[in-house]
């Protein structure tokens, strides 16, 4: 509540920080069951359900204090391979740094988005499902290598 009414927060060592320049942002789920049970009904019906739960479940001081509210509408597989190619790309090179050369296909790719890709939680799994399958792969290399 400081943060909204005052858009300052004082922290543990007595500090005072002046937010007033700052966008704050919260993010939740929820309302987000009642949403994918409503997979074919209009974004609109879908945004004021969601929108009812939030009234329901915080308390009207702090939705009150709420400037704007957005629903989020689910992400398209499109959306999360776009998701999924981005972060196979930064671990790529995170591993190239670390002396990793890996070569990824278009059915590794595959593989993780059938991983990484949920329909609730959106991305949130990818980039597990990237990390893990790219790590075993140095794994794998490694360990083959010390083998032979």
């Amino acid at each position: 509540m400081q943060i909204l009414d005052d858009a300052s927060i004082t922290l543990a060592s007595g500090e005072r920080k002046n937010l007033s320049g700052y966008y704050i942002v919260c993010t939740s789920n929820i309302g987000a069951a009642e949403a994918m049970r409503m997979q074919s009904a209009p974004f609109a019906s879908i945004e004021r359900t969601v929108l009812a739960r939030v009234n329901q479940t915080l308390r009207p001081e702090l939705v009150g204090r709420m400037t704007e509210k957005v629903v989020f509408a689910r992400l398209p597989y499109a959306v999360q391979r776009e998701i999924c190619e981005a972060m196979i790309a930064g671990e790529l090179a995170r591993l190239r740094k670390l002396g990793h050369e890996i070569t990824i296909t278009p059915d590794d790719v595959e593989t993780i988005l059938r991983t990484g890709f949920h329909k609730t939680l959106g991305a949130r799994p990818m980039r597990g499902a990237v990390e893990r399958f790219l790590q075993d792969r140095v794994a794998g290399g490694l360990l083959g290598g010390m083998s032979k």
